[in-house]
């Protein structure tokens, strides 16, 4: 793993709403493990806090299978989740690996059309864990799915049976993609499942899946959303929302967003040769 990772640390703001004990929000890593590495010992030098993981963290861009290792990153979830004080949520790219293993142990096709999951970074997932592709085409995903879980330690596997849809930290929601503002939230926590892969036209009434507008500035009311799922080049810091997938799946720095008390800053890893400046210049590669 490249040992030129450059970690950035903002200036303290006010937080839209202040917390009992401190707070850190990892965003989507996509397999990125010397990323996560990086950032992961430099929040080892911060107070005790809790750690809140929020989704996404498999399935790297195709054209970034090199520099990731999917296997890397759940290892060292995994020990913060050992650790205790850490909560993972599931992110969609994470949903499509526990579905397709549901299918594959249950002998039924996935719920999408096949080969969807492959394209999007579940190829590059698998071969993290050693697995062989055969030269004859792409293997049905349900198959695969359950192929990679047996290749799984008991700790890897742990972390996605232990994965949730939203973690609740005082007025804070974090989620992996979003909750609708105009829908009561008890009603959208009871019809949300792990499981559920959502039809075209329902994906954005689905916590794991749906969109924001990145101009949009919404939350359930009482609430402020701390998400994932849509990146853009620089994190969206809003009074009811915010989001911090800064693009590491396409080469941009992974990011955590800290709050203590009242205040709130961003900790951000950056790949090597690349910096915030480069990264505005050059967008998602």
């Amino acid at each position: 793993m490249s040992t030129q990772i450059n970690i950035t640390v903002s200036d303290w703001q006010p937080a839209p709403s202040p917390v009992s004990s401190p707070l850190i929000a990892i965003a989507d890593i996509h397999g990125a493990a010397n990323l996560l590495l990086a950032l992961r010992t430099h929040l080892a030098t911060l107070p005790a806090h809790r750690r809140v993981y929020l989704g996404d963290l498999i399935d790297p861009h195709p054209r970034r299978e090199h520099e990731h290792d999917c296997a890397g990153v759940i290892d060292q979830v995994a020990e913060d989740q050992a650790s205790g004080s850490t909560d993972v949520l599931a992110g969609n790219h994470d949903a499509f690996f526990l579905i397709a293993r549901q299918a594959g142990r249950d002998r039924v096709d996935v719920p999408w059309m096949d080969g969807i999951w492959y394209d999007q970074g579940g190829r590059e997932t698998v071969a993290a864990w050693g697995f062989g592709f055969s030269t004859m085409g792409k293997p049905h995903e349900g198959a695969l799915a359950r192929a990679l879980d047996e290749l799984m330690t008991p700790a890897q596997r742990g972390v996605f049976d232990n994965m949730k849809i939203w973690a609740d930290h005082d007025a804070y929601l974090l989620v992996h993609a979003g909750f609708e503002p105009q829908t009561p939230l008890q009603k959208q926590q009871a019809r949300a499942s792990i499981l559920d892969f959502p039809s075209w036209n329902s994906e954005q009434s689905h916590p794991l899946w749906m969109r924001f507008n990145p101009t949009t500035n919404a939350a359930p009311k009482g609430r402020v959303l701390v998400h994932g799922h849509t990146p853009t080049r620089s994190a969206i810091i809003g009074k009811k929302r915010i989001c911090i997938d800064t693009g590491v799946k396409y080469g941009g720095p992974l990011t955590a967003l800290e709050i203590v008390s009242d205040q709130m800053r961003l900790h951000q890893a950056w790949p090597a040769g690349m910096d915030a400046a480069t990264w505005k210049k050059d967008g998602m590669r």
